[in-house]
């Protein structure tokens, strides 16, 4: 059966916490919230891990407007994607 990854305790190919969270951005998690839920990491690691993400170019991060007012969401880069599958 197929298995769905953002789905909390789920096992990933990647050993790193870093890549680990990567998976799971790439998989579709683009909120802080689902990352820390999925992942199941402390806000201070993940928050730590995201900036570390974003610095090395594997992620980005979109601030966008809505009617309930600013969202952020977090995306894996061309860069994150093919390092990532490497």
């Amino acid at each position: 059966p197929r298995r769905n990854l953002l789905e909390p305790e789920h096992e990933t190919k990647h050993e790193t916490k870093d890549m680990q969270v990567f998976e799971v951005l790439n998989y579709g998690a683009e909120n802080f919230e689902k990352i820390q839920k999925i992942t199941g990491l402390k806000h201070d690691e993940l928050v730590s891990i995201l900036d570390d993400l974003e610095k090395r170019g594997l992620m980005i991060v979109k601030q966008k407007s809505s009617l309930f007012g600013p969202k952020v969401e977090l995306h894996a880069t061309d860069k994150g994607i093919k390092e990532y599958y490497s």
